[in-house]
């Protein structure tokens, strides 16, 4: 046997031989890999619901506060209905002047 052909024996073994050893920490380490990803997905799933909940109570108490904001209007303008008129007319007028301004001011 000459030095080439022995080498490339021991080159061919030594392959072999880490090839065996990653197989093998490969094949100890797929559950252990395999129960953190399961565990990953899990909490992942978990979050995504605990998301959608709190988005949901937040639509339901804005909802809410919604509805009450509503009848707290209708009830001011049927106690005081002139005032009413002068607080639309007053909050239209600001709002007016404000897009006016804005406007003139984006222009320049």
């Amino acid at each position: 046997m000459n030095d080439s052909t022995s080498s490339h024996n021991l080159i061919s073994a030594m392959s072999a031989d880490v090839s065996s050893s990653v197989n093998e920490a490969i094949h100890k380490v797929r559950p252990a890999m395999t129960d953190m990803a399961d565990r990953v997905h899990d909490r992942l799933h978990d979050l995504a619901q605990n998301a959608k909940d709190t988005a949901l109570q937040a639509e339901r108490q804005l909802e809410k506060e919604a509805l009450h904001a509503k009848k707290v209007t209708e009830q001011a303008i049927a106690h005081a209905p002139f005032q009413s008129v002068l607080i639309a007319a007053g909050t239209g007028a600001a709002v007016a002047l404000a897009v006016s301004w804005w406007l003139q001011h984006r222009h320049d």
